[in-house]
């Protein structure tokens, strides 16, 4: 679907369940691989939303602050807004704290 046709919305649907499927496999290389794709098509808002939020998490929840901060500065800026992101989620992003783990990811 992906593929064959890359402008349906059904490809951005295809792309969240390809990386979906990809994380519970452990392969999160893949997975950021797949949520980007989704995230980068922008439609439906809603999915590629959740899709560019997943890529934030994973990066955060692997301790690489200073991807996790890009990745959230994009769903900000790409989605700040859309009417069907929370009110606080429309706040930029600051990663209070950051500052410290990103010091230890350069050293």
């Amino acid at each position: 679907m992906i593929r064959s046709y890359p402008q349906s919305e059904y490809a951005t649907y295809s792309a969240i369940s390809v990386g979906d499927y990809h994380m519970k496999e452990k392969n999160v290389d893949a997975a950021i691989r797949a949520y980007q794709t989704a995230a980068d098509k922008n439609m439906p808002a809603e999915v590629a939303r959740e899709a560019q939020f997943k890529v934030g998490e994973i990066y955060f929840f692997q301790k690489a602050t200073l991807d996790a901060k890009s990745a959230y500065q994009k769903l900000f800026y790409a989605f700040a807004n859309d009417e069907g992101l929370p009110s606080e989620a429309r706040k930029e992003p600051t990663l209070k704290g950051a500052n410290h783990v990103e010091r230890e990811q350069d050293s």
